[in-house]
């Protein structure tokens, strides 16, 4: 069940309770139904950058933690790589713009900065007004300006001539400009007594800095990223300012924000040609690009008819014609349709409204149908883009199950219905040459997959021992036609608290609440408990000379090597670029769907495998 404020209840039943729920199927059914049994050929994955990949290098990861030293625990692109991702995009030089408004925030901007490059942050004091630049690696250097008038919450009635001002001091020409920004969550306050609850947050939400100046920053095509400087405890109903912490590493939201600061700008790094293009890999692939579609619904306003218009986002991730050469990133949007470098269409995308409801009255079908036409006609564009290079076609498959009858399970082998306005696939009636070479439909919705409830692995001399977890690909021991395959992930949290592994929520420990922090004792029944995460993967309508194998695993490998987390996202890297440009929207919180089918498509699909 979903965590709530009004119920609050943390997510997943927890492994122990699966195997119970196992053997209670097996002793009520026997043998008339049998158990999925998967099978794996073991690791598909190449260690990552971060991932120490000798027992040497994990000691010295070891040593480095327990002296507080900094080291790379989210995988950071090298700096060589992010400067020729931004030439590639025709910039001469990254200026990252620091806006802060807490010396305690600019402290772990100059740490966060400085680490990752090699530099001494004690080296490093700016001047407050933005008149210094701190020169981070060749093509890449950092601006500190105070910003506090900009950045604080209110009806921003200056915003966007502050923005223009700001701005105007620090662009120049062939200067990919981004704006790193120090926020906090605006709570409620005395000016809210009196109000009912849906009217403060209304209030709140048209009052948050954060939205008005993502917006006004997309205007001047400057991709954004927000660090938190300032948090609130509802129980104590008390603020604490974010410190750097006492070891170097250890300000997660300080690099994971960079991270994402970086795919904003449209860097697409090396890292990508290592994951999928490895030496002596048994599952070879061609030269080709990954293109993801996220689709999604806007919330219905019942004073207009019919609905409102389909919100569409695109990433084409496209590498070099040679290894060792810079990949591109680009972004499209049914808002601005048309195929740009990804930092400029994300800009154009958040600088833009979303579409409102027409006075044509347009239902459900119609919405669906044009959705599929606006999808076909960004994938005629793309050929240009391309120049000849194959690409395969990302969607999850939950998300647009009403867009492409021809996806649907029960259609295959079938023919279009000629009464059905909708395209029966995104490029029906483009030429051939201009279709997906693949169309790999994702699918995350945990309650349509299997859950992992136990691994057995077989030994080189023949004999099987149980394994606890496992982050493999797998796919049905008899291998159906068409048929999917599972990638299953092992929790962040596992190997810390394993709620879940041992006992059912019936015996979870209430904890204590007090307001004195020494005193909390944690309430396991809100906490996440242990269980895997699986995503199906499936190669649809694969092209003569591609393999669905390697396509699987090369989608796997674009979920395992993250853009901007540590970790898995639940998207791979093409389809996680699409949906984080619709998230990041100044607007999403107003358009977001209300009905339970696309909240729980969006739950799943943001959810990371923390």
């Amino acid at each position: 069940m979903p965590k709530t404020d009004s119920f609050a209840v943390g997510t997943g039943a927890g492994i122990y309770q699966l195997s119970l729920l196992q053997d209670q199927i097996r002793r009520a059914f026997g043998d008339a139904v049998s158990l999925l049994e998967l099978k794996s050929k073991g690791n598909v994955f190449g260690k990552r950058p971060h991932e120490p990949a000798t027992s040497t290098q994990e000691k010295e990861k070891k040593k480095r933690k327990s002296d507080g030293d900094y080291i790379d625990l989210i995988g950071n692109p090298s700096p060589d790589s992010i400067r020729r991702s931004i030439e590639a995009a025709d910039y001469t030089k990254l200026r990252i713009l620091c806006l802060w408004y807490r010396d305690e925030t600019l402290t772990r901007m100059i740490h966060g900065l400085a680490h990752p490059y090699g530099l001494d942050p004690e080296h490093i004091d700016p001047d407050p007004n933005g008149k210094d630049t701190t020169p981070l690696a060749e093509g890449i250097e950092a601006v500190f300006c105070n910003a506090k008038a900009l950045l604080e919450h209110g009806p921003g009635k200056e915003r966007a001539s502050d923005v223009e001002a700001l701005i105007s001091q620090f662009t120049e020409p062939g200067v990919l400009l981004a704006a790193w920004c120090e926020t906090e969550l605006p709570v409620r306050g005395e000016e809210h007594e009196g109000m009912k609850p849906a009217e403060v947050k209304s209030a709140l939400a048209e009052n948050d800095a954060k939205h008005q100046v993502v917006r006004e920053l997309a205007k001047a095509a400057v991709p954004s990223q927000f660090l938190v400087g300032r948090t609130y405890d509802a129980f104590t109903k008390t603020f604490s300012t974010i410190k750097k912490p006492a070891a170097a590493f250890e300000d997660h939201r300080v690099y994971m924000g960079q991270l994402d600061l970086y795919r904003s700008c449209g860097v697409i790094d090396d890292r990508f040609e290592r994951a999928l293009y490895p030496e002596d890999d048994p599952y070879p692939l061609p030269r080709m690009a990954f293109v993801g579609i996220h689709i999604r619904k806007q919330a219905t306003d019942r004073k207009y008819k019919g609905q409102p218009k389909r919100i569409i986002t695109a990433t084409a991730v496209i590498p070099s014609r040679k290894a060792d050469e810079t990949w591109r990133m680009l972004g499209w949007s049914n808002i601005h349709p048309q195929w740009e470098h990804y930092a400029r269409a994300q800009s154009n995308f958040h600088a833009s409204n979303y579409p409102l409801h027409t006075q044509d009255g347009q239902g459900e079908m119609q919405r669906w149908a044009q959705a599929g036409e606006d999808v076909r006609t960004a994938l005629q564009d793309l050929s240009d883009e391309l120049d000849g290079l194959p690409y395969a076609l990302m969607i999850d498959g939950h998300a647009s199950r009403r867009v492409w009858p021809g996806l649907h399970n029960n259609k295959q082998g079938l023919t279009p219905d000629p009464d059905d306005p909708r395209l029966w696939l995104p490029g029906s009636g483009l030429p051939a040459s201009w279709n997906p070479v693949s169309i790999i439909r994702m699918n995350c919705a945990q309650a349509e997959m299997p859950r992992l409830v136990s691994v057995t692995e077989k030994l080189k001399n023949g004999t099987t021992k149980p394994l606890k977890t496992s982050s493999d690909l797998y796919y049905p021991e008899d291998r159906p036609e068409g048929h999917p395959w599972f990638l299953f992930t092992e929790p962040r949290n596992y190997g810390k608290k394993r709620h879940g592994q041992w006992k059912t929520r019936w015996r979870a420990d209430p904890g204590k609440a007090s307001k004195n922090a020494d005193e909390r004792r944690e309430n396991e029944l809100n906490s996440p408990w242990y269980s895997m995460t699986t995503r199906e993967i499936t190669p649809m309508y694969t092209r003569d000379g591609y393999e669905r194998e390697s396509l699987a695993v090369a989608a796997a490998r674009l979920s395992h090597q993250a853009l901007s987390w540590s970790d898995r996202t639940r998207y791979p890297a093409p389809l996680h670029a699409a949906l984080q440009m619709d998230l990041g929207h100044p607007q999403f919180r107003r358009s977001e769907p209300k009905d339970p089918e696309s909240l729980e498509i969006l739950r799943e699909a943001r959810g990371g495998d923390a």
